[in-house]
């Protein structure tokens, strides 16, 4: 319901979706992945890092937590952790048929991951981009 939500541009009301599914599965990376989403697109940087923390913590290689929590840092300005994330993704040696973006775009940041400043400028342009694509829906 709340990935449903968030593809009808609701981003309260996924965050409240997402919220309650954790109560019945307080243990599952992807809901804590998802609603860091969630929290990044509402501006919530903060609490979007913590929760992907917290999703790292219950599954290390989660794809989208990763690529998530990586572009965080990169806009943060820590590219060497950006990058270590980014190369948890790529090392992975699962088919991500859920997500195959995240390689691609993982790729393309780590090879940004050479010069801080141009990693931490894109990050904030992707970061931006996907806040806009919210706001003009």
């Amino acid at each position: 319901v709340g990935m449903q939500l968030l593809s009808e541009g609701d981003l309260k009301g996924a965050r409240h979706a997402l919220r309650l599914a954790l109560a019945f599965d307080p243990e599952h990376p992807t809901i804590f992945s998802n609603l860091a989403v969630v929290s990044s697109l509402l501006g919530k940087e903060s609490e979007s890092v913590e929760l992907c923390r917290y999703a790292l913590e219950l599954y290390d290689d989660h794809p989208q937590a990763n690529f998530l929590f990586a572009r965080l840092l990169a806009k943060s300005g820590d590219a060497k952790e950006a990058a270590e994330h980014l190369r948890r993704i790529l090392s992975d040696t699962r088919p991500l048929w859920n997500a195959p973006h995240l390689v691609h775009d993982a790729k393309r940041m780590l090879k940004y991951a050479k010069h801080p400043r141009v990693l931490q400028a894109y990050a904030v342009k992707q970061i931006a981009q996907e806040k806009l694509a919210f706001i003009e829906d």
